[in-house]
């Protein structure tokens, strides 16, 4: 009898599963679920890419990047004094072409402008990096002012040293 009466409290304890077999199926599911919604979103609601006239895709013919490498200049600073020059090398990028022509035909024209605008800053004025920036829009908008063909995209400073 005593083996019948463990045999029927065994029988009442309802029998729990492993917590490990039931994180597996969720996870299971859950991979099954995501899976399903990415190749719903790619397959019925990603746009297709930009085409050109000849159904070229936009990447295809990628903006053509037009550079003008400047050669170094070495100016003072407005510093008292007078006692500190800035060496600055640059490339500068153009919108077109034909911006790139202008800027070589035209660039004594260029070089003067930027060597005013460079002479008349004081090393506290181009220290730090919003200083170089502050300069970098300077001489852009300088720059678009004697262009007339298109314009200076943006300025990089490939030597900026000052002494």
């Amino acid at each position: 009898m005593a083996a019948e009466a463990q045999q029927n409290e065994e029988s009442k304890e309802p029998k729990k599963g492993s917590p490990l077999i039931k994180i597996v199926i969720l996870v299971v599911i859950l991979a099954a679920l995501g899976g399903g919604g990415f190749f719903g979103y790619t397959k019925f609601f990603k746009k297709a890419p930009a085409e050109g006239e000849h159904g070229e895709t936009a990447a295809a013919h990628p903006e053509k990047q037009v550079i003008c490498d400047w050669d170094p200049m070495l100016v003072n600073l407005a510093d008292p004094g007078g006692k500190r020059y800035l060496k600055l090398g640059m490339k500068i990028e153009l919108n077109n072409d034909k911006v790139l022509e202008e800027v070589k035909n035209r660039s004594f024209q260029v070089k003067d402008a930027m060597l005013m605008i460079l002479s008349s800053k004081e090393y506290d004025d181009i220290a730090t990096p919003s200083g170089k920036q502050a300069l970098k829009q300077e001489l852009m908008a300088q720059m678009n002012k004697i262009i007339k063909q298109g314009q200076v995209k943006d300025v990089f400073f490939t030597d900026f040293i000052v002494q």
